[in-house]
């Protein structure tokens, strides 16, 4: 009797080597009574912890979805946000304002695991009053007015490195 290999799916096992097993011993006048229905139960066991597993892997692939879009959210949030400090400094990166919200660049911050960045783009204080001149410019004169004083506009931490 040709015995299936162990790294076939219980799936494949249960549809097509299962349902051939059951029959068999559902044909056998002494085992129809006996195993046949051990078997059979057997079979739907599997047959349903195969359907939880399916939809856990569903549910896992929508889930990740679901997260890939929203770091691609984010990474577009900070890249306009990253923007608008370039246009406020005159592109210059290594501009005291712009190296307070981006000390290593915006690629350090895009390119870190996800919980960095939600800790860097979860400050609203940050992203809502995004721009204070550390120098003596007010905001009129920056051209950024915000109602978040200054002392409130705290940098975040540095992404961690890799």
């Amino acid at each position: 009797m040709f015995l299936p290999p162990t790294a076939w799916s219980s799936e494949l096992l249960a549809d097509s080597y299962g349902e051939y097993l059951v029959a068999g011993l559902l044909a056998d006048p002494l085992l129809k009574t006996t195993a046949a229905p051990v078997f059979d139960r057997a079979q739907t066991t599997l047959r349903q912890s195969n359907g939880v597993e399916r939809d856990a892997y569903r549910r896992a692939q929508r889930a990740m979805a679901v997260r890939d879009r929203a770091d691609y959210d984010r990474d577009l949030a900070l890249r306009k946000f990253e923007l608008a400090v370039q246009d406020a400094v005159g592109k210059n990166r290594n501009h005291p304002d712009y190296k307070r919200y981006f000390p290593s660049g915006l690629t350090a911050v895009v390119g870190a695991p996800m919980a960095a960045e939600q800790t860097y783009a979860g400050n609203r204080r940050l992203i809502e009053g995004f721009f204070r001149p550390s120098s003596a410019r007010s905001d009129q004169q920056a051209g950024l007015a915000s109602e978040t004083p200054a002392q409130d506009a705290t940098p975040p931490a540095p992404a961690p490195s890799r």
